[in-house]
Protein backbone atom coordinates (compact mmCIF):
# COMPACT_ATOMS: atom_id res chain seq x y z
CA UNK A 1 0.00 0.00 0.00
CA UNK A 2 3.22 2.67 1.18
CA UNK A 3 4.37 1.86 -2.82
CA UNK A 4 1.36 2.35 -4.19
CA UNK A 5 1.03 5.48 -2.50
CA UNK A 6 4.76 6.50 -3.31
CA UNK A 7 4.07 5.81 -7.26
CA UNK A 8 0.57 7.85 -7.07
CA UNK A 9 2.70 10.70 -5.10
CA UNK A 10 5.60 10.17 -7.76
CA UNK A 11 3.37 10.30 -10.58
CA UNK A 12 1.08 13.33 -9.38
CA UNK A 13 4.36 15.35 -8.59
CA UNK A 14 5.78 14.38 -12.19
CA UNK A 15 1.96 15.45 -13.51
CA UNK A 16 2.42 18.38 -11.45
CA UNK A 17 6.20 19.31 -13.15
CA UNK A 18 4.96 18.17 -16.63
CA UNK A 19 1.93 21.18 -16.27
CA UNK A 20 4.27 24.05 -14.62
CA UNK A 21 6.68 23.07 -17.85
CA UNK A 22 4.08 23.60 -20.12
CA UNK A 23 2.56 27.01 -18.52
CA UNK A 24 5.81 28.40 -18.78
CA UNK A 25 6.34 27.34 -22.57
CA UNK A 26 2.54 28.68 -23.44
CA UNK A 27 3.71 32.24 -21.03
CA UNK A 28 6.89 32.61 -23.00
CA UNK A 29 5.43 31.64 -26.68
CA UNK A 30 2.69 34.38 -26.17
CA UNK A 31 5.78 36.36 -25.19
CA UNK A 32 7.56 36.06 -28.11
CA UNK A 33 4.59 36.76 -29.65
CA UNK A 34 3.73 39.67 -28.77
CA UNK A 35 7.11 40.99 -29.51
CA UNK A 36 6.95 39.70 -33.13
CA UNK A 37 3.92 41.30 -33.67
CA UNK A 38 4.97 44.66 -31.85
CA UNK A 39 8.35 44.67 -34.04
CA UNK A 40 5.94 43.98 -37.12
CA UNK A 41 3.68 46.99 -36.23
CA UNK A 42 6.93 48.91 -35.61
CA UNK A 43 8.30 47.55 -39.35
CA UNK A 44 5.05 48.75 -41.09
CA UNK A 45 4.88 51.70 -39.48
CA UNK A 46 8.60 53.23 -40.25
CA UNK A 47 8.06 51.59 -43.87
CA UNK A 48 4.84 53.73 -44.03
CA UNK A 49 6.90 56.94 -42.76
CA UNK A 50 9.95 56.04 -45.33
CA UNK A 51 7.48 55.79 -48.40
CA UNK A 52 5.75 59.27 -47.48
CA UNK A 53 9.38 60.77 -47.13
CA UNK A 54 10.52 59.53 -50.15
CA UNK A 55 7.45 60.63 -51.62
CA UNK A 56 7.82 64.29 -50.06
CA UNK A 57 11.38 64.28 -51.78
CA UNK A 58 10.67 63.02 -55.09
CA UNK A 59 8.22 65.72 -55.30
CA UNK A 60 10.45 68.47 -54.45
CA UNK A 61 13.06 67.18 -57.03
CA UNK A 62 10.74 67.53 -59.35
CA UNK A 63 9.84 70.71 -58.65
CA UNK A 64 13.40 72.06 -58.45
CA UNK A 65 14.17 71.09 -61.88
CA UNK A 66 12.19 73.49 -63.63
CA UNK A 67 13.61 76.36 -61.53
CA UNK A 68 16.80 75.22 -62.46
CA UNK A 69 16.32 74.95 -65.86
CA UNK A 70 14.72 78.26 -65.89
CA UNK A 71 17.69 80.23 -64.18
CA UNK A 72 20.02 78.36 -66.75
CA UNK A 73 17.56 79.31 -70.09
CA UNK A 74 17.61 83.21 -68.78
CA UNK A 75 21.23 83.40 -67.81
CA UNK A 76 21.45 82.17 -71.73
CA UNK A 77 18.98 84.56 -72.48
CA UNK A 78 20.59 87.68 -70.80
CA UNK A 79 24.14 86.41 -72.18
CA UNK A 80 22.53 85.89 -75.96
CA UNK A 81 21.46 89.70 -75.67
CA UNK A 82 24.65 90.88 -74.12
CA UNK A 83 26.70 88.97 -77.34
CA UNK A 84 24.20 90.91 -79.17
CA UNK A 85 24.74 94.38 -78.11
CA UNK A 86 28.36 94.01 -78.04
CA UNK A 87 28.37 92.66 -81.36
CA UNK A 88 26.63 96.20 -82.45
CA UNK A 89 28.93 98.12 -80.16
CA UNK A 90 31.64 96.38 -82.44
CA UNK A 91 29.98 97.32 -85.78
CA UNK A 92 29.03 101.13 -84.52
CA UNK A 93 32.45 101.59 -82.65
CA UNK A 94 35.83 100.04 -84.45
CA UNK A 95 37.73 101.59 -81.43
CA UNK A 96 36.38 99.84 -78.81
CA UNK A 97 37.06 95.93 -80.38
CA UNK A 98 39.62 95.57 -78.01
CA UNK A 99 37.51 96.10 -74.89
CA UNK A 100 34.49 94.18 -76.84
CA UNK A 101 36.52 91.17 -77.47
CA UNK A 102 37.60 91.05 -73.53
CA UNK A 103 34.02 91.55 -72.98
CA UNK A 104 32.43 88.60 -75.19
CA UNK A 105 35.42 86.42 -73.74
CA UNK A 106 34.52 86.66 -69.97
CA UNK A 107 30.85 86.26 -71.00
CA UNK A 108 31.93 82.56 -72.45
CA UNK A 109 34.17 81.76 -69.09
CA UNK A 110 30.85 82.50 -67.49
CA UNK A 111 28.80 80.62 -69.56
CA UNK A 112 31.30 77.97 -69.03
CA UNK A 113 31.21 78.26 -65.53
CA UNK A 114 27.69 78.32 -64.60
CA UNK A 115 27.27 75.27 -67.31
CA UNK A 116 29.82 73.07 -65.11
CA UNK A 117 28.29 74.41 -61.97
CA UNK A 118 24.72 73.08 -63.09
CA UNK A 119 26.49 69.81 -64.16
CA UNK A 120 28.14 69.57 -61.02
CA UNK A 121 24.47 70.08 -59.32
CA UNK A 122 23.05 67.28 -61.93
CA UNK A 123 25.61 64.95 -60.66
CA UNK A 124 25.28 65.41 -57.08
CA UNK A 125 22.11 64.94 -57.08
CA UNK A 126 22.23 61.79 -58.76
CA UNK A 127 24.69 60.47 -56.37
CA UNK A 128 22.54 61.44 -53.36
CA UNK A 129 19.63 59.15 -55.30
CA UNK A 130 22.40 56.26 -55.75
CA UNK A 131 22.82 56.19 -52.34
CA UNK A 132 19.71 56.86 -51.14
CA UNK A 133 18.94 53.46 -52.98
CA UNK A 134 21.76 51.62 -51.73
CA UNK A 135 20.95 52.58 -48.59
CA UNK A 136 17.14 51.52 -49.28
CA UNK A 137 18.71 47.77 -50.51
CA UNK A 138 20.75 47.28 -47.33
CA UNK A 139 18.00 47.67 -45.08
CA UNK A 140 15.68 45.65 -47.32
CA UNK A 141 18.30 42.98 -46.70
CA UNK A 142 18.30 43.47 -43.16
CA UNK A 143 15.07 43.09 -42.54
CA UNK A 144 14.85 40.23 -44.49
CA UNK A 145 17.27 38.71 -42.74
CA UNK A 146 15.45 39.39 -38.97
CA UNK A 147 12.00 37.72 -41.10
CA UNK A 148 14.01 34.68 -41.42
CA UNK A 149 15.24 34.44 -37.94
CA UNK A 150 11.63 35.60 -36.73
CA UNK A 151 10.48 32.66 -38.78
CA UNK A 152 12.73 30.27 -37.46
CA UNK A 153 12.37 31.07 -34.41
CA UNK A 154 8.64 30.12 -34.68
CA UNK A 155 9.21 26.81 -36.34
CA UNK A 156 11.84 25.89 -33.24
CA UNK A 157 8.63 26.73 -30.55
CA UNK A 158 6.29 24.43 -32.93
CA UNK A 159 9.28 21.59 -32.69
CA UNK A 160 9.14 21.91 -29.09
CA UNK A 161 5.39 22.12 -28.59
CA UNK A 162 5.33 19.18 -31.03
CA UNK A 163 7.78 17.43 -28.65
CA UNK A 164 6.54 18.22 -25.52
CA UNK A 165 2.47 17.15 -26.73
CA UNK A 166 4.71 13.46 -28.25
CA UNK A 167 5.69 13.52 -24.11
CA UNK A 168 2.55 13.71 -22.99
CA UNK A 169 0.72 11.36 -25.13
CA UNK A 170 3.48 9.10 -24.56
CA UNK A 171 3.43 9.37 -20.76
CA UNK A 172 -0.48 9.24 -20.77
CA UNK A 173 -0.54 6.00 -22.66
CA UNK A 174 1.97 4.44 -20.42
CA UNK A 175 0.73 5.36 -17.06
CA UNK A 176 -3.09 5.35 -17.79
Amino acid sequence: RRAKKAAEEAKRLKKEQLEKEQHELKKRAEKLERRAKRGEEERRRQAGQKAEEDERRAINEEEEKPRVKKRADNYNKRRASKEAEIEQNRKDEPLAKMERRRELEQMRKRSKEMNRRLDEEDDLREDIQMQKTMDRVESNKKASAKLKRNEDEKALRAAILAEKRAARKEHNATTY
